[in-house]
């Protein structure tokens, strides 16, 4: 009897072609889970890139609110320093 893999034993061809038959299954097995990770891949870098600039996003806003507060600050010390020589 031929080897058959686990998974394969539905197989019933002739013995010379059952080899031939288990490699074209294991291969195409092996392509749709190739597939299916290079799909979940590209999915989880999209998902990562988004978030990514998002965090990026939310650290540009972060970093002009406080050079406008620096800013604010700045503003109010020279108004004091301004009302105080008068």
């Amino acid at each position: 009897m031929a080897y058959k893999p686990r998974g394969f034993d539905d197989i019933d061809i002739n013995p010379q072609f059952a080899t031939i038959d288990i490699y074209i299954r294991m291969f195409s097995n092996v392509n749709l889970h190739y597939h299916d990770s290079t799909v979940s891949l590209c999915l989880a870098l999209h998902f990562h890139s988004t978030v990514l600039m998002r965090v990026e996003q939310e650290q540009r806003v972060t970093e002009d609110a406080h050079r406008f507060a620096e800013q604010d600050a700045a503003t109010q010390r020279y108004a004091t320093q301004v009302l105080q020589k008068t």
